[in-house]
């Protein structure tokens, strides 16, 4: 990841949704790609099987809390965390408050 930042050009990342570990790598391969984005109902450590190293979709539905969110990450199997609203791509947002804790 340090590598292919380091070339000053954009990343390339790939948008899965609940897709095989397979495919996944498959076309990282193939692309290549430079991040893995789970954004589906994989669990965290499905990031671990990658090539690539992963981005996880935390789902920010109504009333879900800053220690919510925190309690449902796993530690070392994603690289970097994506909040996003519940059905992502509709445009509504969740409450950055909750984010900024």
């Amino acid at each position: 990841l340090t590598d292919a930042a380091s070339k000053g050009g954009p990343l390339t990342v790939g948008v899965f949704v609940n897709s095989t570990v397979e495919e996944m790598n498959r076309i990282a391969e193939d692309v290549p790609l430079d991040l893995i984005q789970l954004h589906g109902d994989e669990g965290w450590s499905i990031a671990k099987q990658l090539v690539r190293p992963a981005i996880r979709v935390v789902h920010m539905e109504p009333g879900v809390s800053a220690a919510d969110v925190v309690g449902s990450i796993e530690g070392g199997s994603a690289v970097a965390v994506l909040l996003d609203s519940k059905g992502g791509g509709t445009g509504k947002t969740f409450d950055w408050k909750v984010g900024a804790e």
